[in-house]
């Protein structure tokens, strides 16, 4: 594991919830591992929810796995970025605190269940091509794309049209 990064809440947490944020990062960089933060990011210039997650999902689409922190269950976008994670077969780690600040952070546990790192273009380029940017396949391939469709999706790339009836 090289990169590793950081999910958990933020909206409507004191601070955003930065300081656990920042002491998970402080945990890992002590283990010589690489983190992306998204607590170091800067303002999107839309300055919304959804500038902050297209930061995040190209962040993740770097990273060889994803540390959940405490409280993610309740974030929006942290099962977003779990889902993302997920569907590019990055491992996923669970902080094992039931605390939702990391000032208490000691350790990191692993999910026994480790799926192989898949490409990771997805996110990176989302222009049209013969082959598929999540997947890495033939676009022309049986059994159609639904499934990267529908990551593209929640990635932001792609804007559902809604059909009149």
């Amino acid at each position: 594991m090289k990169r590793v990064y950081i999910s958990g809440p933020m909206t409507r947490l004191p601070d955003f919830n930065y300081p656990a944020f920042k002491a998970a990062a402080e945990l890992l960089r002590a283990k010589g591992i690489e983190v992306e933060n998204p607590a170091e990011n800067p303002i999107p210039e839309c300055g919304s929810w959804a500038g902050y997650m297209r930061f995040a999902l190209v962040q993740i689409c770097r990273c060889d796995a994803v540390l959940m922190l405490p409280g993610w269950e309740e974030s929006k976008g942290a099962r977003l970025e779990l889902h993302v994670a997920q569907q590019l077969g990055l491992q996923v780690l669970y902080h094992t605190s039931s605390l939702t600040r990391a000032s208490n952070i000691t350790s990191v546990t692993y999910l026994p269940e480790v799926r192989t790192l898949k490409g990771i273009q997805p996110l990176l380029r989302p222009a049209m091509s013969a082959i598929c940017d999540v997947c890495g396949k033939s676009r022309t391939r049986p059994g159609g794309h639904d499934k990267c469709s529908k990551i593209r999706q929640a990635a932001g790339f792609i804007i559902k049209q809604e059909t009149k009836g």
